[in-house]
């Protein structure tokens, strides 16, 4: 008889944590159902995964910083997981099977990760050989293994880009982009016996396409393209890469897109920027098609993207000296990176509208305390500021995984700290820029309170004449509103409010194509 089995993890009822692995038979009463694992450090969550080459169950127990990882033979599916290694502080691992290894992407003294290799039968880390060695200049995103070849999704100096080496020859190939700033990413490939790679490329002037890629010619397909029914504006955009001087020396890398004519002119008059950024959990910031864009850059913004540590955009060590007891370089960085726009004459001072959610929303806060001079107007989506109070309660779904982001506040020395930056417990009286909040009332990610006590401590303390908005959406959660066209709705939404902020001081002005 087929004894078929189901495995599921549920979570902790008050903070959505994943704390159990539980297994089902199929034909007998759920309540029967036995509990495989628990979880009960509260800073990890657990996860299940089948491998590509569908003979393992991987069960990972995760933290920001560690994490653990054991296997299931489905040849036995009704069998205990064995551990590979167990839990180390500040050591991330993640296996993947081929053939008879183990494949390990490890960062123990490696933070852009090195892979190591390993018998399936003979997992124990004295077994374990390297693979690939540890570059400190290039971080290994992705690895995706064929019967020939084995491809690499590497990242470096904020661009990602495909290796390609074949197994028998070592010999290396890096697939061409048409463009030097842009986003490819291996795509799905559920074959290993296979010589064409199918993979992914976007730009801020190319839209999202699919390739399979012939590793073994170089010759390549176009499978699949997203369509975009007006794109006249093509012509016109230009797309850059600079470097603003961070408070501590350390060079930020700055993408822009704009109208090109519009940078044409030495005056002054007019020229403002959309300054965007995140910040935070080693998220690195996009830099493919985005459609929304394009409505700011016709009306003569320049779209800016600030890639400040707190993200992995230059390597996990630049996310590294953004969190935790660093995480002040973020906003430094971000004010590094706008000081850097209006020296070099993208922008008037105090003609930059600043956008940021979530922790990005956290990054918006802090630096409108700090320099408020800088900014006409700062959007803030869902954004976590009150951040202090919510890591000292341990009932939100987010915070005691999140201590390792951000540190616990119960210690001394992480409670003065963030204190010191809690964009909440930093307001004081002075002139603050036009402030748009935007949080949704089912959000279990950032508490909608968080926003309603900025706003009012900002209303009570600015001393100009600016104006300080929440709009608290009743029925969206964390993502936004969940219809078909209310992302579009609440991005015109905001675009009105900033386009009337220039109205009113005669700056918007229509770039006209050639």
């Amino acid at each position: 008889m087929l004894l078929l089995i189901i495995y599921y993890t549920i979570q902790e009822p008050t903070t959505d944590r994943s704390y159990r692995l539980m297994k089902h038979q199929l034909g007998r009463a759920q309540s029967t159902d036995d509990l495989v694992a628990e979880e009960k450090d509260n800073r990890f969550s657990l996860s299940i995964s089948r491998s590509k080459s569908k003979q393992f169950i991987f069960l990972t127990a995760s933290s920001k910083t560690s994490n653990e990882t054991r296997f299931l033979s489905l040849k036995n599916p009704g069998g205990d997981f064995r551990l590979i290694l167990p839990r180390e502080e500040d050591h991330q691992y993640y296996v993947s099977h081929f053939k008879d290894n183990f494949f390990i992407a490890s960062n123990k003294n490696a933070p852009n990760y090195k892979v190591m290799i390993t018998d399936t039968a003979n997992y124990s880390r004295p077994n374990w050989r390297q693979f690939l060695p540890h570059r400190s200049d290039v971080l290994l995103e992705e690895i995706e293994f064929f019967d020939d070849y084995y491809v690499l999704q590497e990242k470096s100096n904020a661009q990602t880009q495909l290796r390609i080496v074949e197994v028998a020859t070592k010999k290396e190939n890096v697939i061409k982009t048409n463009e030097s700033i842009c986003e490819v990413k291996i795509g799905y490939n559920p074959e290993t016996k296979t010589d064409t790679l199918q993979y992914s490329y976007s730009s801020f002037t190319e839209p999202l396409t699919v390739y399979n890629y012939s590793m073994k010619t170089g010759k390549q397909i176009m499978v699949k393209k997203q369509v975009v029914p007006y794109m006249p504006w093509m012509r016109s955009i230009k797309v850059e890469r600079l470097l603003a001087t961070a408070k501590d020396g350390k060079k930020v890398p700055l993408t822009l897109v704009y109208n090109k004519y519009l940078q044409g002119s030495k005056k002054m008059d007019g020229k403002r920027v959309l300054l965007t950024s995140y910040g935070a959990y080693g998220a690195p910031m996009p830099v493919g098609f985005n459609s929304t864009i394009f409505s700011w850059i016709d009306r003569g913004f320049v779209y800016a993207i600030a890639h400040i540590r707190g993200g992995s955009d230059l390597g996990m060590p630049w996310y590294d000296d953004g969190k935790l007891l660093h995480k002040k370089n973020t906003f430094t960085d971000f004010i590094a990176c706008a000081e850097h726009l209006v020296n070099e004459g993208y922008v008037l001072s105090g003609n930059i509208v600043a956008q940021g959610g979530s922790a990005g929303g956290l990054l918006m806060g802090a630096v409108s305390n700090m320099r408020p001079d800088l900014f006409k107007a700062v959007i803030l989506d869902v954004p976590f500021v009150d951040v202090v109070n919510s890591m000292l309660d341990e009932s939100l779904p987010l915070t005691t995984t999140e201590y390792e982001e951000w540190g616990n506040p119960k210690n001394k020395k992480f409670y003065e700290y963030m204190k010191s930056y809690s964009p909440y417990d930093n307001i004081r009286q002075q002139n603050y820029p036009n402030m748009f909040f935007f949080t949704g009332l089912n959000d279990k990610n950032v508490s909608y309170w968080e926003s309603a006590k900025m706003v009012a401590k900002l209303r009570a303390n600015n001393t100009g004449e600016t104006t300080i908005l929440l709009k608290t959406d009743f029925n969206s959660g964390h993502g936004g509103g969940s219809g078909r066209y209310d992302s579009y709705r609440e991005l015109s939404y905001k675009m009105a409010l900033i386009f009337d902020l220039f109205e009113k001081t005669k700056t918007l002005v229509k770039v006209d194509q050639p």
